[in-house]
C-alpha cells in the first residue's frame, strides 16, 4: 500500500496487541490461541454473555488455563487486569492523535469481556479520548472476526467500506475486515513502527 487513498475517511483499531502492545511476550501467542482449545466458551466471553469470573469456573480443569495461571498467579480476578497485561504503543498512539487532528475518525473495535459476573469492572484499559467511537465485543454481542460486527461499526460511522481502514495484530480478524471490503493493516509484534508508516503512505501524512 503506497498511494494515498483520499477515499478513506476513518481508522478502525485493535485494542490489546495494536493501541496497547502485550507486557510479556508470550502473551501475544496466548491472544492467538485458536478458539478450539476453549471451544463455545470463548465466543460466550467476548459476546458478553459470560464474564471471566464464570469463563474461569468452568474451565477450571483447561490444561491451557492451568499453565497461564500457574506462570502468572490468578491475574484475570485482579481489578488492574488490564493494566497488568498491557501498556501503551507509543507509536500508535501518536498515530491516533496526528490523524484525529488532520480529520480523520478513530474507532476502537476490541474483542473482549467482561471481568465480574456483575459487569462493573472497567473493560478499556486505553484512553478514551483518543477515540470517536468505540465498539466492544462484550457489550455489543458480536465479535472479531465476524462479518456482523464490521458491518455494525461501519453503520456507526455512516461510512463504506472502502472508506476505512482496519488495524489489528490477528491475521484472521484482518481476513474477516478484507472479507466485508475494508483496507487492513496487520500490526506484528514489536513492529507498530512499519504499521505507521503504511498509515502515511495512504494518507500523506508525517507521523512518526
Amino acid at each position: 500500500m503506497s498511494t494515498v487513498d483520499k477515499n478513506i475517511k476513518a481508522f478502525i483499531y485493535d485494542m490489546g496487541g495494536v493501541v496497547m502492545r502485550y507486557v510479556y511476550k508470550d502473551m501475544a501467542s496466548a491472544a492467538q490461541l485458536p478458539s478450539t482449545v476453549f471451544g463455545k466458551q470463548l465466543e460466550l466471553l467476548e459476546t458478553g454473555k459470560i464474564s471471566v469470573e464464570e469463563f474461569l469456573e468452568e474451565n477450571s480443569e483447561n490444561d491451557c488455563l492451568k499453565e497461564v495461571i500457574k506462570k502468572y498467579g490468578n491475574i484475570f480476578q485482579k481489578s488492574d487486569f488490564y493494566e497488568k497485561i498491557l501498556e501503551k504503543d507509543e507509536n500508535i498512539e501518536k498515530s491516533l492523535k496526528v490523524l484525529r487532528k488532520n480529520g480523520y475518525k478513530i474507532v476502537l473495535l476490541t474483542n473482549n469481556f467482561f471481568l465480574d459476573k456483575n459487569k462493573l469492572k472497567p473493560t478499556i484499559s486505553c484512553d478514551k479520548t483518543l477515540f470517536d467511537i468505540i465498539v466492544e465485543s462484550c457489550r455489543v454481542g458480536m465479535f472479531k472476526p465476524n462479518r456482523d460486527i464490521f458491518e455494525y461499526t461501519l453503520s456507526l460511522l455512516n461510512l463504506q467500506p472502502s472508506e476505512a481502514v482496519f488495524l489489528d495484530d490477528l491475521e484472521i480478524n484482518c481476513n474477516g475486515a478484507k472479507n466485508v471490503g475494508l483496507k487492513t493493516i496487520q500490526v506484528k509484534t514489536n513492529k507498530s513502527e512499519d504499521a505507521v508508516k503504511e498509515i502515511e503512505q495512504l494518507t500523506g501524512l508525517s507521523i512518526l
